[in-house]
């Protein structure tokens, strides 16, 4: 980490079309097997939904995180899919889970959860979940660049394995 400020910039992707336009919100790049694959939201400037995806990869199996719902609502959440074909850019290969893997917890004072992403411990033992979060209902996105009063707060969590591996994400 201390020697990426002196590291070299280099370009992995330029976007074309009306889709890449403007508004790329949270991209990241995941080796799958032996390849590299870039991810990223983008839009109209309007678009604001689905923000930041992340994946995970558990006993052979691969997961795709994701943020859902508009992160100017306390609803904001945390979605997956997990790949059950064999070609990650299809989106045929993906199957949703059908409820949210995290979310608001009204009896913990934590709205509008989002913008995750994972690390393991030095070891490789544990698996964490970084995000941020309001504190209350009223509470939405404020871009530190509109409004210096932006709201959204850092937390980690211990991220717990189901029986079966998947990711088990919840509020403690």
């Amino acid at each position: 980490m201390a020697a990426l400020p002196g590291a070299a910039e280099t370009v992995v992707h330029t976007g074309s079309g009306s889709a890449n336009c403007c508004n790329v919100w949270a991209p990241s790049l995941h080796k799958i097997g032996s390849r590299w694959y870039l991810y990223y939201s983008a839009g109209p400037s309007a678009c604001c939904d689905g923000q930041r995806s992340y994946v995970l990869q558990r006993n052979g199996v691969t997961y795709l995180t994701f943020s859902a719902s508009s992160c100017n609502t306390p609803d904001y959440k945390l979605g997956m899919l997990t790949l059950t074909g064999s070609n990650p850019l299809a989106a045929s290969s993906w199957t949703k889970k059908s409820t949210p893997i995290f979310q608001r917890s009204d009896a913990n004072g934590v709205y509008g959860v989002g913008g995750q992403g994972f690390f393991h411990s030095p070891d490789g033992s544990e698996t964490w979940l970084v995000y941020h979060a309001n504190e209350t209902t009223a509470q939405g996105y404020r871009h530190p660049a509109m409004d210096v009063a932006g709201q959204r707060l850092p937390a980690v969590e211990h991220h717990p394995v189901a029986s079966d591996r998947r990711p088990a994400v919840r509020l403690s």
